[in-house]
């Protein structure tokens, strides 16, 4: 349709050299392409080893190389924890490059655990808990990026990211239709994409629920998180708004594998403006939501007429719990939702379990 082939091949083998033929359909015309898949092992080259405790932000401002990585963490046989207690910003702010922070306790920043500044690049995040951290504005998150599309390579693995200080709103609060309002566990604002985030468990147990998950900036033309990039193998709970909020360009932008439980809409996609996304082998189940907000659900997918980009919807299964009872036991709409219409998605072998009298599918003003 815009002179572009664009798409994605998955389940691939990391540190994989492939060839990629491309042929156009009744054509004799052919591409192909050289290219490799990522390591999962970034070689360490300086380790800096932390503190039992602190109390200030650590400021990593020295960057490794592509075979050196700098990696922050605990000493041997000892553990590492940074707990500004309420009186700084941050955790930790990531002003460098080639850079791994492994295994840490960050609590307790005010606006944001890890902030990464403007044009870095290849930093890897792994096997930290997180929590604590907010004033109850939006985008301060467990992770954050700055608002800069010179960051790129971002890698979020298997940490733990949970307890924000403050509850986000719910739509029923102050009033009907208001829009959450809080804390992310995630936030990429307007980056370069190539990122990847996976196998973290998101979730609160002090009744402090997120306004998204996975998410960020939903400007049209960059997003989040952008292009090029992987959320998967994520358990994500208790999120007031989208689970996982995919706004924006989302050139390559591929979910899956994750496990999705008490939502208002498990993935924010209005708009996509380049695409493609996709959404594949996800599990989405709702739960029950405080007793004095008994709101109706959104829905699996939330979409738009306005929508550019193609999305692609295949073999996802969003539960029914007959243990809930009323407006919290099945949802308004499988994809579709949000009533502003739903353009160029391909949806195949889906499981959408629906209220009573509702749509598994709803294009509604969708022109």
């Amino acid at each position: 349709r815009n002179s572009e082939y664009r798409g994605s091949i998955v389940n691939l083998t990391p540190n994989t050299d492939y060839q990629i033929k491309m042929t156009l359909l009744s054509t004799s015309d052919t591409a192909m392409i050289e290219s490799s898949t990522w390591s999962e092992n970034f070689p360490v080259g300086t380790t800096v080893e932390l503190p039992e405790s602190s109390s200030s932000t650590l400021r990593i401002t020295t960057s490794g190389t592509p075979d050196a990585y700098r990696l922050y963490t605990f000493q041997p046989g000892k553990s590492a924890t940074i707990d500004v207690n309420r009186n700084s910003d941050y955790c930790i702010v990531v002003d460098a490059n080639y850079v791994i922070i492994r295994g840490l306790t960050l609590r307790e920043a005010k606006n944001s655990t890890i902030y990464i500044n403007s044009n870095r690049h290849h930093v890897v995040i792994e096997e930290n808990d997180m929590s604590l951290w907010g004033t109850g504005s939006s985008y301060q998150s467990g992770v954050r990026t700055a608002w800069s599309s010179g960051i790129s390579n971002i890698v979020i693995q298997r940490n733990r990211i949970h307890n924000p200080w403050t509850d986000a709103n719910s739509w029923c609060e102050p009033s009907s239709g208001s829009h959450p309002y809080g804390a992310f566990a995630v936030a990429f604002c307007n980056t370069g994409g190539r990122h990847v985030v996976r196998y973290n468990s998101i979730y609160s147990t002090n009744g402090n629920f997120f306004e998204d998950g996975i998410g960020g900036s939903d400007v049209a033309e960059t997003g989040s998180p952008t292009r090029d990039s992987d959320l998967y193998g994520n358990y994500i709970n208790n999120c007031w708004d989208d689970a996982i909020h995919t706004e924006g360009s989302n050139k390559n932008v591929r979910v899956w594998g994750n496990f999705i439980v008490n939502w208002h809409h498990a993935w924010g996609n209005a708009p996509v403006t380049d695409g493609p996304l996709y959404h594949f082998r996800n599990i989405i189940t709702p739960q029950s939501v405080p007793s004095w907000c008994g709101y109706n659900r959104g829905g699996l997918k939330k979409t738009t007429q306005s929508q550019n980009g193609r999305s692609y919807v295949f073999h996802n299964t969003m539960l029914w719990n007959p243990n809930l009872t009323g407006d919290i036991q099945g949802l308004d709409t499988g994809l579709g939702s949000g009533g502003n219409g739903m353009v160029n998605v391909v949806s195949r072998n889906n499981i959408l379990h629906v209220k009573s009298g509702k749509s598994s599918i709803r294009y509604t003003n969708s022109g």
